[in-house]
């Protein structure tokens, strides 16, 4: 991450956001890769964890934050997402949006 980011890297950021790429790395990534990156962004958060997907996404990722000694402040499912497997009409569908706090 450090070489990828070079002078811009930080040791903590206030927020860490996750908006609606987790599944997209999923698709690329092994899981337990994929679970250390999440780990790895939950370490350098100072603050607030900030993430947009899946109910399944949450499940996977959730313990990461929780021994990070993370809480869930916040969880809506207002958010809404255009479900791209509907046929032909795609249909509009919630997914759930959540805050964890330090």
């Amino acid at each position: 991450m450090k070489k990828a980011f070079g002078e811009s890297y930080r040791k903590e950021y206030d927020f860490m956001l996750m908006l609606a790429v987790y599944h997209k790395l999923r698709r690329v990534m092994p899981l337990d890769r994929l679970l250390y990156l999440v780990d790895h962004f939950a370490h350098h958060t100072g603050k607030f964890f900030v993430w947009r997907g899946s109910a399944e996404e949450r499940a996977e990722f959730e313990p990461v934050l929780l021994k990070r000694d993370f809480k869930l402040v916040h969880y809506s499912t207002i958010s809404l997402a255009r479900d791209s497997y509907s046929l032909p009409e795609a249909a509009v569908v919630p997914q759930p949006a959540a805050i964890w706090s330090r």
